[in-house]
Parts: C-alpha cells; structure tokens; sequence
C-alpha cells in the first residue's frame, strides 16, 4: 500500500508513543502531540481518513473520545518504521509457542508462556528479578543497558502479541514491569502459526484469517475474539 507521507508520518507518530511504557496513547494525547510535532490541527479528519487495516476506528459515529485509545493494527505497525522488524520479533515468539504447545502433553489444558522463559531460550538477560511470590517487593534498581534492551523487547512482543487475541485465552503482566509477562495459550487456535517464518508470513497469515481463507481447521477472525479477552496486570486468569 502507498501511502501519503502525512499518513505515514501520523502513523509513526502513534507508534513512536507506545514505549516504553507499552501501552496505546490516548485521543487527547495523540492529538497534542499531532498539533504540535506535525502541524496538523484537525486531527479527528486526519485519524479518521486512514484505512480500517491501518488504524482501529472508533464505533461510536462521533468519533474518538479524549480517553478512546489508538490503536494501530498489525499492518498499521509494518508501515511504521522499525515495525517490521519488531512484526519479525513476534513472528519468532509465535513460532516458538507453537513450539512448546506440541511438546506439551495432550491432555495440558492450562498451557501459558512466560517472558522469562522466552528471554532465556533467546539468551537474554533481563536483569534483577524481583520475588514473584512477593507483591510488596522492592524495585531492584538500575538495570544494565543489555538488560533495559532485554526488557524493551519483551515489552514490544507483549504488546505486539496482544493485537493477536486468536492465539491466547487471557494475558497478564507481574507487579515488575510490562516486560515480566505471561500469555495463557489457546492450544487449538495457536496452529494456525506453525511455521511462521517472518512478519510478512504473520501479515498473510492474519490477512487470510480476516478473509475467511485460512487453512486453520478454526475459522474464528481476531475480531470475533477481540470482546471476550481481557489483560490484566497480574499473573491471574480473566
């Protein structure tokens, strides 16, 4: 998709806003932010005229609402800068959940993935971890550069994850940050990314679900999923 450099530029905006905190801006945010870094005034007409594969529109007629947050879509985040390295990274995370899922036992019913064991199978050092049976635990203080870049990863594949609903039943993150995850794993609707390769691989795959075209023996869109999964802040089960 070509895309006009205004365009290009509000969506890389939205992005750039994410980190480090992994979280979507809100409308108010994002429309100070497009006043001030990119002179454009009417932000309602501007978020509004981008494509529904781009940028998740509001449902209300309205338009989007100080506290609405704006969300891109996976294909939103490619067209940004450095989004297809980071649509790579969770391309990678996927595989290797498909990975742990056909180790498992068959009759595993609660299967979750963690953060920690993912940073350890990529070598990763995440530095100081606090007690995760302890909630009132201190902060362990600075971290090195290698483990702020650890974590700032893990943080993009949570947050990039959370945009793919169809292959988790509930998702949470522990008291030490966005980075310290866990994702409780749909067994049944993770197959259909067996073998991911890439981003591009994750675009077509996610392009054909949306159609209805997927080889998945599940036909279920992310968008059908999208109301009845939930995360939360913690290591518990909505």
């Amino acid at each position: 998709m070509v895309l006009e450099q205004q365009d290009r530029a509000v969506l890389d905006l939205i992005y750039g806003l994410v980190y480090p905190e992994g979280a979507w801006p809100t409308y108010r945010t994002v429309d100070l932010h497009m006043d001030r870094s990119l002179g454009i005034s009417d932000t309602q007409a501007a978020l509004l005229s981008l494509p529904d594969r781009l940028l998740m529109h509001p449902w209300h007629r309205a338009g989007f609402y100080d506290n609405d947050e704006v969300r891109l879509t996976l294909r939103g985040v490619d067209a940004c800068q450095g989004g297809r390295q980071d649509l790579d990274a969770l391309a990678a995370f996927l595989a290797w959940a498909c990975d742990r899922e056909f180790e498992a036992p068959v009759d595993q019913t609660d299967l979750a993935v963690t953060a920690r064991e993912y940073a350890e199978v990529l070598g990763l050092d995440l530095g100081s971890l606090p007690d995760p049976q302890d909630s009132q635990s201190a902060d362990p203080g600075p971290v090195s550069a290698q483990a702020a870049a650890a974590r700032e990863k893990m943080t993009r594949i949570r947050f990039l994850g959370m945009l793919v609903p169809s292959f988790w039943q509930s998702a949470g993150y522990s008291h030490a940050g966005s980075w310290d995850w866990t994702f409780f794993i749909d067994r049944r609707q993770l197959r259909r990314y067996r073998g991911l390769g890439s981003g591009a691989d994750l675009l077509q795959l996610e392009d054909e679900v949306q159609r209805g075209t997927a080889s998945s023996p599940l036909q279920s869109s992310v968008s059908d999923t999208a109301g009845t999964v939930s995360e939360k802040p913690l290591f518990f089960r909505s």
